[in-house]
């Protein structure tokens, strides 16, 4: 799969970056990142539909979504095969245009630079993605290989289907790096807690307004993205900032060098106080969900981990 021409100059317009390089010397990356990516979310055939896009005779009125997707497709190939790539020669810091190069004695500083510089592809990169992915969904009739792709099923069932989603229940900026390293744990969660408590939402009367459900769903998902963390906390490298935790990219995703990780003090008290928040959060669920019932219906149980009541105790 190519999704770009070979000139440099129609490259830095996806990644503008201000290193000396040559495509040759990039392609290989963006072949992996394309294969390994694009396959992994999109599925073959939706992603040789968008390879095919590179050569198609698109209007610029007609075929938006079109042009928007391969757009969106340059990006996330680009800039993240390009954190792959990342040469070992100097970096040029955009705000203040300082050149370090990786020679004895300025390591530290190479190594601080490079991993700004990652951390900005990977963020890019990973956006793009996840735009391509909301824009593939809304627009199945254009995309029909979107019906057979491997994340649409998790996709679909998802109650937080982007960071900026996951974001209202629990802060992590709208990032989605530290939204991937969530996935996994969120996923089990959702499974776990989230579609049993979403089955007793639906499953209330008539008499239940719409407001009162869309309080509880909000309620619901808070519950589940603070478990989320919880849950996902042991296998996370992290920084604690006030009082919630932030992914530090370059351990998470592979580099611990220049990583510290937090004391033993500070993560007991980030996970005393996760686990406090959390058992709050699904009791206040359990109530409002409670007080929303009839009285001969108040005899429902809850859905995830508990000891006595009906609320989750962590």
């Amino acid at each position: 799969m190519k999704f770009f021409s070979g000139q440099v100059e129609e490259f830095r317009q996806v990644v503008p970056v201000t290193i000396n390089f040559t495509l040759d010397d990039v392609s290989p990356f963006l072949s992996r990142t394309a294969e390994s990516v694009l396959l992994r979310f999109l599925g073959q055939t939706l992603a040789d539909q968008l390879a095919s896009l590179v050569n198609a005779n698109l209007d610029e009125q007609t075929d938006r979504v079109l042009i928007r997707a391969l757009k969106l497709t340059r990006l996330a190939v680009g800039n993240i095969g390009f954190a792959e790539y990342l040469p070992f020669g100097e970096v040029q810091i955009e705000d203040g245009a300082i050149t370090v190069a990786a020679s004895e004695g300025r390591k530290p500083a190479f190594q601080y630079q490079t991993d700004r510089l990652e951390e900005k592809l990977l963020q890019t990169g990973y956006q793009a993605l996840d735009d391509l992915i909301t824009l593939v969904a809304a627009n199945s009739v254009l995309f029909p290989g979107w019906s057979e792709a491997p994340y649409k099923d998790e996709y679909d069932s998802s109650f937080f289907k982007s960071p900026v989603e996951f974001s209202k229940s629990y802060g992590i900026q709208d990032r989605w790096l530290t939204f991937w390293a969530l996935r996994p744990a969120l996923r089990s969660v959702e499974e776990n807690y989230g579609e049993a408590a979403q089955a007793r939402i639906d499953a209330l009367p008539n008499t239940v307004t719409d407001a009162q459900k869309a309080q509880l769903g909000r309620l619901l998902r808070r519950a589940l993205a603070y478990q989320t963390i919880l849950e996902a906390l042991p296998g996370l490298a992290i920084d604690i900032d006030g009082a919630k935790l932030k992914v530090n990219y370059g351990s998470q995703f592979g580099n611990t060098q220049y990583y510290q990780a937090p004391s033993r003090d500070d993560l007991n008290w980030l996970q005393q106080n996760l686990e406090k928040q959390t058992a709050l959060f699904w009791s206040t669920f359990e109530s409002t969900l409670s007080a929303a019932l009839p009285p001969v219906s108040e005899t429902a149980t809850a859905t995830g981990p508990q000891s006595e009541g009906s609320f989750f105790l962590l």
